[in-house]
C-alpha cells in the first residue's frame, strides 16, 4: 500500500472527530497537529483547534484523535517521512 492509501482513512477519521469536537454553531474549524522529537527520540505532539469566526469556546480533541495521531505518525515513519505538521 502507498502512503496515500494508508493516510486517507486516518485523515478522514481525524476530520470526523474534529467535527464531533466542535460546537454545532461553528461554521468552520481548523485542527493543526504539530509533532516534535524530544530527547531520547520520543515524539510529542500538540493539537490546536481554532475557528476563523472568532469563537472562543475551549475545544479539546476527542480521545480518539490521539491514537489516530500516533497512527498517522507511524504510517509516515514507515514510508521514511517523519510528520512535522498536519492541518485539517
Amino acid at each position: 500500500m502507498t502512503l496515500q492509501d494508508k493516510e486517507g482513512p486516518i485523515d478522514a477519521a481525524i476530520a470526523q472527530h474534529l467535527i464531533e469536537a466542535t460546537s454545532e454553531w461553528w461554521t468552520s474549524a481548523t485542527l493543526v497537529i504539530e509533532w516534535q522529537t524530544i530527547d531520547g527520540g520520543f515524539e510529542k505532539f500538540a493539537h490546536t483547534i481554532s475557528n476563523k469566526d472568532g469563537h472562543r469556546e475551549f475545544v479539546v480533541a476527542t480521545d480518539t484523535v490521539h491514537p489516530l495521531t500516533l497512527l498517522l505518525a507511524e504510517v509516515f515513519r514507515e514510508h521514511g517521512t517523519p510528520c512535522k505538521r498536519a492541518t485539517y
